[in-house]
């Protein structure tokens, strides 16, 4: 997400006086087209910041008030006396509609790239604002506690995010991709190693369906009908994924548009982000073999995002009946916390961020190793201090303790000597 536009202190002083001596005039700035502005403003604010007040100044006008947005720009861009902001607003009042239809493609274009962070074209600024528009629409019949009348709008407007998503995501991934010459450089021989360890644990991780076990291991003793009812979608999207459906698309709706979604976020919880398991994407390019990947990518990864939804709503769920405030930072990353833990997904502290998915591209699981330890660690520590999960992470614990305590029992009498009892051997 790009950083909300800001001028540094000198500009900011460059740009009120310019306003004050009546160098830059409102009035005068609507009447141009957007490289007119650009150009204009480029003297008063530098050429680094001309396209962020300028997209800033055109953003307002796109409000159905034009000219309160103009106002809103005004204030925002600098700070200016009584007598001035006077004079100012009332040059805008007089303004009628500033924004010609031959304008409108490049200042889209502005508008886009500053809010991206990466340059765009007219014609896909237009697009990411239709789209926007539908997300708008769509979100219009949500209620106030982000519920909908009925799942076909709630499935809609999680369609039009994702739609959105998807198309900003791409035109930042070709414009983020490195070129051959750049990637031969001394200066990328660290991500070109990385990438490399990480396309080829994605191979050695695909082909199967192990997250139900692996990851799943915990979360089966702890919450097993939510494991069972997801365990048997991964099937069907292995078989979804053969014939042509977008199943990572249908899913991230499912959860995006969910009454808590906003909770998910605020507690990081860990859906839509990238499982350790499958950091490359080389081998879905390859024929054939590329197909296998996909399905087993998609049964892994939608697997372990509807797993942490599920039970994530099922605890704010318990955690609100028993007086909790579920929209409560204290209490929302613990619970978040908590429920990464159960489905695989430690918490690598100072090493998340940048260095994360280096980290994890070379060592093979680096957060679900840190998840067992956190799975331990959440019935003293509460996964930060709350005492909900502490109950919660210490009744967790007990279940499957003796889960899986019963099932190396049976193992062994199905047939002996199988398992190994002794803790101190090396098997």
């Amino acid at each position: 997400m790009a950083k909300a536009f800001c001028l540094i202190p000198e500009k900011v002083l460059s740009f009120k006086q310019a306003l004050k001596d009546g160098t830059v005039d409102p009035v005068k700035l609507s009447k141009m087209t957007s490289e007119e502005r650009n150009s204009f403003l480029k003297k008063i604010v530098g050429d680094d910041n001309a396209t962020g007040v300028n997209s800033l100044f055109e953003s307002k006008l796109l409000l159905k008030n034009q000219k309160a947005g103009m106002i809103s720009w005004a204030k925002k861009v600098g700070g200016l006396t009584p007598e001035a902001k006077r004079d100012l607003f009332s040059k805008i009042e007089k303004l009628d509609k500033v924004l010609n239809a031959e304008d409108e493609k490049m200042f889209l274009r502005d508008l886009a790239s500053t809010r991206l962070g990466t340059n765009v074209s007219p014609t896909e600024a237009k697009t990411i604002f239709e789209l926007s528009k539908k997300v708008q629409e769509a979100k219009a019949l949500q209620a106030e506690d982000s519920t909908f009348k009925t799942d076909a709008e709630r499935l809609a407007y999680g369609r039009s995010k994702v739609a959105l998503s998807n198309y900003v995501n791409d035109i930042k991934e070709v414009n983020s991709r490195l070129s051959l010459k750049e990637r031969l450089k001394p200066s990328n021989y660290l991500k070109n190693v990385s990438d490399v360890a990480g396309n080829a644990k994605s191979i050695k991780a695909s082909m199967d369906n192990s997250a139900i076990f692996r990851q799943g291991w915990k979360s089966l003793w702890t919450n097993p009908l939510i494991w069972a009812r997801n365990a048997a979608k991964t099937f069907s999207d292995i078989y979804k994924t053969f014939g042509g459906k977008k199943v990572m698309d249908e899913l991230n709706a499912d959860i995006i548009s969910r009454p808590n979604y906003d909770r998910m976020i605020k507690g990081k919880l860990a859906v839509g982000t990238i499982e350790e398991a499958f950091p490359g994407t080389v081998a879905e390019k390859v024929p054939l073999l590329g197909k296998v990947y996909k399905a087993s990518e998609n049964a892994f990864t939608g697997f372990v995002y509807r797993q942490r939804a599920d039970i994530f709503d099922k605890y704010l769920d318990i955690a609100k009946r028993s007086g909790i405030n579920i929209d409560d930072a204290s209490e929302l990353k613990p619970i978040a916390s908590l429920v990464n833990s159960l489905t695989g997904r430690g918490n690598l502290g100072k090493l998340e961020g940048s260095a994360a998915n280096t980290f994890n591209n070379v060592f093979f699981s680096p957060r679900f190793v840190k998840s067992q330890f956190d799975t331990l660690g959440h019935v003293v520590t509460g996964a930060g201090g709350s005492n909900f999960v502490r109950k919660q992470a210490a009744q967790n614990l007990l279940k499957i303790v003796m889960g899986t305590a019963a099932t190396l029992a049976v193992a062994d009498v199905v047939k002996p000597g199988s398992v190994q009892w002794d803790p101190r051997s090396s098997d």
